[in-house]
């Protein structure tokens, strides 16, 4: 997996056949964190008017459809013939720089809202959550969008 600045500003993304499967099923999970989990202040959710209530969970919810518009988007671009899948298995998709921040944002609020789904585990227990047929996918996808991220947010900070 291998994301590459271009001369032009683009960003050129290039993986295996298979880490491109096992991307756009965790793409396809988006979003997971549940409406409501983000709060306008440090305070409780209570403690947030109605009306602020509502302009966020709107707010969120007209993210939420921009992105899944660009998942869908990302998805059905790797099925293309000047992009997707090219000889030897390897999956090219090309991104703006937009777009690779909106991949951010998308891989994150599936890290984070996988990590609410099993329970928010903390690492410094000494006994690690037991993973279950329903929980198998969500430790997957929390593990593999923070891979992901970490590649971007290195490729990005790369000075070459």
């Amino acid at each position: 997996m291998k994301f590459t600045r271009k001369g032009d500003g683009t960003w050129r993304f290039t993986c295996a056949q298979i880490e491109w499967l096992l991307l756009r099923e965790v793409l396809e999970m988006y979003p997971v964190t549940p409406s409501g989990h983000h709060v306008a202040s440090r305070g409780s959710a209570s403690s947030v008017p109605n009306s602020t209530r509502k302009l966020l969970d709107e707010v969120a919810s007209a993210q939420q459809h921009h992105h899944r518009k660009l998942v869908r988007g990302w998805i059905d671009a790797a099925g293309k013939p000047d992009q997707g899948i090219a000889p030897g298995g390897r999956v090219h998709l090309r991104f703006m720089p937009a777009d690779l921040e909106h991949l951010l944002r998308v891989l994150n609020d599936i890290r984070v809202g996988s990590w609410i789904a099993l329970g928010c585990p903390d690492d410094q227990s000494e006994a690690p959550a037991r993973l279950t047929a329903g929980t198998r996918r969500f430790r997957f996808a929390m593990e593999f969008s923070g891979l992901l991220q970490s590649h971007i947010l290195t490729a990005m900070t790369d000075p070459a």
